[in-house]
């Protein structure tokens, strides 16, 4: 079964549609996930829900990169995908989550 019909990836489809169907998109948007998210399939090929996911924040205007880590944590389930996005036109994304977390400090 393709990862894109399944339950567990509503969710991203959920993201993708909230992204496209508003004016005021964020400046990041910061993605997680369990390990097989980079091997899930799409159209029958193992791996390709990572690439219709990426294709589809690339066509949302979002550029970005990801890292897998190690959980470190008993509790999850095994290693974690961090995606993290920012759209075109920001330069600098530590800037941009630094003023975010200043504003919290009020």
């Amino acid at each position: 079964t393709d990862a894109i019909d399944n339950d567990h990836t509503s969710m991203v489809h959920q993201l993708l549609r909230a992204l496209a169907n508003t004016d005021s998109k964020p400046q990041v948007v910061l993605l997680e996930n369990v390990q097989g998210l980079l091997s899930a399939r799409h159209e029958g090929k193992r791996g390709g829900f990572f690439r219709w996911l990426i294709r589809n924040l690339k066509s949302l205007g979002y550029a970005g990169e990801w890292r897998l880590y190690a959980s470190g944590v008993e509790a999850m389930s095994g290693d974690r995908v961090f995606i993290l996005c920012r759209q075109e036109g920001v330069t600098s994304v530590r800037g941009s989550l630094l003023s975010l977390g200043e504003e919290d400090r009020g």
